[in-house]
């Protein structure tokens, strides 16, 4: 398990404490580091959740996509799971079907969403979303593009990807190979990747419609 603390910017005069753009005050840099601390504490004990832990900490401010790809360098594995900080399983998630069958789809899905109460109803909601864009029909079905995440179940309840037309920094499984030809190709994501290229994304699916959209996209969000 990588953890990655990103870096800080001092408040400068006039400036307010912005914890989400990574300005803060010593009061608050002071309890950032004593998290730190527990940290180096919990990575030499060996951790308390049955990984092994290495603390990744940044020097200076890089923001999410700039963290992420830091903590890039040091995965050995073709697959990373994503999670924030702020973020919490509600339930638990076969991710290793999940796994397994990104691994056998020789790279068509690269990033799989878990999903998110957004995502309830999210077949009618993306076509009413298209339909707003002027797609329309089986062109905004995305439900008809689903991937069944065992083959031989594509039946109703069973779990399934279905097309994800707008990245989301949210917790999901991604390929180390897809993420590093992200970072080559999208250095202006670096901030937040979902407001650097999500809305690009809603622009690609209308214009190339969304079977090419996911050829060059390759995301999708878990329905199980």
């Amino acid at each position: 398990m990588l953890i990655t603390c990103d870096g800080s910017n001092d408040v400068r005069e006039g400036q307010k404490v912005k914890f989400r753009s990574g300005i803060i005050d010593e009061p608050s840099r002071a309890a950032y580091h004593q998290y730190f601390g527990t940290l180096r504490d919990s990575a030499a004990a060996g951790g308390r959740c049955g990984f092994a832990l290495v603390l990744v900490e940044l020097s200076r401010r890089h923001g999410f996509g700039g963290a992420v790809r830091e903590a890039l360098t040091r995965v050995r594995t073709p697959l990373m799971l994503v999670v924030q900080h702020d973020r919490v399983l509600q339930r638990r998630v076969d991710v290793t079907a999940l796994a397994a069958h990104m691994l056998a789809s020789a790279g068509a899905v690269s990033y799989a969403l878990l999903p998110v109460a957004k995502h309830v109803e999210h077949v009618d909601k993306e076509r009413s979303r298209l339909g707003e864009l002027g797609v329309r029909g089986d062109a905004a079905d995305i439900g008809r593009l689903a991937r069944p995440l065992t083959v031989g179940q594509a039946v109703a309840g069973c779990p399934r990807l279905l097309p994800c037309l707008a990245w989301h920094d949210s917790t999901h499984v991604a390929s180390v190979g897809y993420y590093q030809e992200l970072f080559a190709r999208e250095m202006r994501t670096l901030g937040f990747i979902e407001s650097g290229i999500g809305p690009r994304q809603a622009r690609d699916a209308v214009a190339l419609g969304v079977p090419a959209f996911l050829a060059k996209w390759r995301t999708w969000v878990l329905d199980d």
